[in-house]
């Protein structure tokens, strides 16, 4: 992923660009509901958290493989 500023020096924008962003937004877009995170295996696996929900794999636009989908609990 990328994370700067793009533009030119009368209209500069910090913006993030790439497939992990790609795929954060279709998961937020997609499988989320308001008030829900929905996270990928990646960062399931850097969370090491036993309290995800693992969700059926879900076809995502754009992206060749389903991707095994997993929901933050949170209160």
């Amino acid at each position: 992923a990328f994370a700067g500023d793009i533009g030119c020096e009368k209209r500069m924008d910090y913006t993030v660009m790439g497939s992990t962003v790609n795929l954060a937004s279709r998961l937020e877009s997609s499988v989320a509901g308001p008030g829900q995170i929905a996270i990928g295996p990646r960062t399931a696996e850097i969370l090491q958290s036993k309290d995800l929900i693992q969700l059926n794999p879900v076809s995502l636009k754009n992206i060749e493989q389903e991707v095994r989908t997993f929901m933050v609990p949170w209160e």
